[in-house]
């Protein structure tokens, strides 16, 4: 018998081991470029080594916690290539408080009926273990592909504070480093191309589309020599982004780039091959701005408006070792009008000179600090009117405990009933499982059960609306609700976790959640326990709240324009409610002239009016273009503000915040510079964004617009939630309307 028994188990084991070694699974990379920041969209590229003769359906998930203690599993089918290797991309958001020890599941299952079944695989892994670098919510994210970084270098941290924000690079990339979901690529400020070759698969190419679309800013910088691009072909790689360009390679003198790719200061006599677009002068496509023009008016560079997003491409060779090896482009002088900032970058050899020079500022930044996450969350919890029913629930959850636990115990023994300790607990639970039923039932009351901060973004000429935004949803039930936002199957909803969720207990009962990634997930089966869920969504589609009818209308007749050194016309506000602190930011066509360090890129203007009524009309002749209505001086008396004793995300002006937000990069930058002479430095304040970088109007800042921002302040949902398919009706929150119209730019 015994005998029997051992080739029983060593059967198991051969069989076990069989089967475990005929697949293994490797993470190759978190983030793009294995950089990843906790609290994002974080993609994961893996790859699953099959050893068997056969193709199988399989299934890939990656099994991520989310506050609540749940664990998401955000997976893919896919065919495992026989003998041989197969890649696939996922992504999932990560909590704030993840770091570089947090410990993740990777599962390989068989796939049967369009369903995951069994296991082949496992592996859990962690951002240390692979290799992966956590980048900082208080810094930017720009992606290079490509061998070298093309002057972006003076954007990383320095030791000395002299910009709001560092930039993390991420270089060296290639086409294999490209996700194939455009969620993956909302981390990113930029994507930049640099020299890498073009070889991209339709799910990158639709991914990359989306992205720019969406917001995401892609730029392009084309060889001397040879045509990579092929602009202006059928065969163009991203076609759609560069649709139109047809630029000439031309000769030109160095020297004639001064003040665009650098100050020109003992610049070598040499010529360099460039790639032009036209003249300033020409007539251009109402999309395609020019960006970079020398003084003749030759185009160097454009950038094309794609859907919400930017699409710069740049007619000199960055790439090129010729000029790295004279240290150009300079970051501030090129790369700021490139991406719409106003911060200074000098290299660190220039702070160590200044320090020896005694003109480096010792003065401490009077600090804000703009922590999107924590803001949003105070404005869509609903703390109000859940308070009265979790605090019943809490109550009963101890009770539960005490009269099931020591407190009956306690009772049974004075009375010498012990024999009874199973019937009490079983009882007990019956009864309070009753309580808590009742207590569900009795919440269904509330009658605004979602609350919401959303922004709007409509540019005109364009089509339809973007909105990004965050709710809180009360969901009554036991069980599972699914959560669904309508529109376009691209758009995204995804559970979020607000920064402080992780000084929150988890549920004892955690579930599963399965979310499909062959498709941008637009709805979530959502773990409903009589409380509230916090999701996140990004949107694009046209608004068909009767709320907000048409936002903002123009006046075919008093179209804006621009009328010697003055705006004209005028409009309207169209929405069914008063639009209030309304700013209007009027970016002029004409480039700041002598334009010291961290002066903004072009004229700059800025009026505020406390309330826009429904069916008024701002008639812009009346906004006098003066000294004191610059950009600058009104950034300067209302954004200069300072959270003392690190309350940044408590302060009540969360409007304000939010303003800053958008604006950031071009908020007036640290003072670092001071007289040799004096004891300390000038009066300098510094912005520290923790989130909300997606909400950032930069690339507008150096090109010709009227930006008009205003809030609704209480308003309903801009785009439509359903829960198991019944549409909610009421909802209430904050929405910000940031309108955008496009001016010509002129010589």
């Amino acid at each position: 018998m015994q005998t029997f028994l051992r080739r029983i188990l060593l059967l198991l084991v051969v069989t076990c081991a069989s089967h475990a070694g005929d697949y293994s699974i490797t993470v190759n990379s978190i983030g793009m470029g294995n950089n990843w920041r906790a609290g994002d969209v974080t993609p994961i590229h893996i790859t699953i080594h099959s050893n068997v003769a056969k193709p199988i359906s399989a299934w890939v998930q990656w099994e991520v916690p989310d506050a609540d203690g749940d664990t998401v599993l955000w997976g893919r089918a896919i065919t495992t290539a026989p003998m041989s290797d197969t890649s696939v991309w996922l992504y999932a958001p990560t909590r704030g408080w993840d770091n570089s020890d947090t410990v993740w599941t990777i599962r390989l299952r068989e796939f049967v009926d369009n369903k995951p079944s069994g296991e082949l695989e496992r592996i859990r892994f962690s951002p240390k273990l692979v290799g992966a670098i956590r980048v900082s919510d208080r810094v930017g994210h720009i992606a290079i592909f490509g061998t070298r970084r093309l002057g972006l270098a003076n954007y990383l941290p320095t030791s000395t504070n002299v910009k709001h924000e560092s930039v993390m690079l991420v270089s060296g990339l290639t086409t294999a480093d490209l996700p194939d979901a455009w969620p993956s690529y909302a981390s990113l400020e930029a994507l930049v191309w640099a020299d890498a070759p073009l070889v991209f698969s339709i799910r990158q190419t639709e991914a990359i589309e989306e992205w720019v679309a969406r917001g995401g800013h892609f730029v392009m910088t084309l060889p001397n020599i040879g045509d990579p691009w092929a602009l202006g072909t059928q065969n163009a790689p991203l076609k759609s982004l560069t649709s139109g360009l047809q630029p000439k390679r031309v000769q030109l003198p160095l020297s004639t780039l001064k003040n665009i790719l650098g100050r020109g200061n003992d610049w070598k006599q040499m010529l360099i091959a460039v790639q032009v677009f036209g003249n300033i002068r020409d007539q251009w496509d109402q999309n395609v701005t020019p960006l970079l023009w020398l003084e003749d008016g030759t185009v160097l560079a454009v950038q094309r408006r794609y859907g919400f997003g930017t699409v710069t491409t740049i007619g000199i060779d960055l790439a090129s070792g010729q000029l790295a090896s004279l240290g150009l482009p300079e970051t501030d002088v090129f790369w700021n009008r490139i991406f719409g900032k106003r911060t200074d970058t000098p290299s660190a050899v220039s702070l160590n000179n200044m320090r020896e020079a005694n003109t480096l500022s010792n003065t401490m930044s009077k600090v804000a600090i703009l922590q999107a996450g924590k803001m949003i969350a105070q404005k869509i919890a609903m703390t109000a009117k859940a308070s009265g029913k979790l605090g019943t629930a809490f109550l009963l959850v101890v009770a539960y405990w005490l009269i099931g636990g020591p407190l009956g115990y306690y009772i049974l023994r004075l009375r010498k009933k012990l024999q009874w300790t199973w019937l009490l607990f079983a009882g007990t639970a019956c009864l309070f499982t009753f309580g808590t039923w009742v207590l569900a039932m009795s919440t269904s009351g509330i009658t605004t059960p979602l609350k919401h901060v959303s922004v709007i973004d409509h540019i005109f000429g364009g089509t339809g609306q973007k909105v990004t935004g965050w709710f809180s949803v009360f969901l009554p039930q036991f069980g599972n609700t699914n959560v669904s936002l309508h529109g376009n199957t691209s758009n995204l909803l995804l559970p979020w976790t607000p920064p402080d969720a992780s000084m929150t207990p988890d549920f004892i009962d955690n579930r599963e959640v399965f979310v499909n990634l062959d498709q941008v997930p637009h709805s979530f089966n959502q773990p409903s326990r009589a409380t509230t869920a916090n999701f996140a969504y990004n949107w694009t589609g046209g608004i068909e709240h009767h709320f907000y009818k048409t936002l903002i209308r123009v006046n075919p007749e008093n179209k804006p324009r621009v009328r010697k050194t003055q705006l004209s016309g005028a409009i309207t506000n169209n929405a069914s409610t008063a639009l209030h602190e309304v700013s209007i930011i009027w970016v002029t066509g004409t480039p700041s002239s002598s334009r010291p360090s961290g002066d903004v890129l072009n004229n700059m203007y800025a009026w505020r009016i406390p309330t826009l009524n429904s069916g008024e009309s701002i008639d812009f002749s009346t906004l006098r273009a003066e000294n004191i209505s610059s950009f600058t001086n009104a950034v300067n008396g209302r954004y200069q503000i300072e959270d003392k004793f690190g309350q940044g995300a408590n302060s009540a002006d969360w409007r304000r915040k939010l303003e800053m937000l958008s604006l950031y990069s071009h908020l007036t930058p640290p003072v670092y510079i001071k007289n040799a002479q004096a004891k300390n430095g000038p009066a300098s304040h510094h912005a520290i964004r923790t989130g909300g970088r997606a909400l950032d109007l930069t690339t507008w800042f150096s090109r010709p617009c009227v930006i008009v921002l205003g809030f609704f302040p209480d308003s309903p949902i801009p785009v439509t939630i359903s829960t198991d398919g019944i549409e909610i009706i009421k909802s209430e929150g904050s929405t910000l309307l940031r309108w955008v119209y496009p001016l010509e730019q002129t010589p």
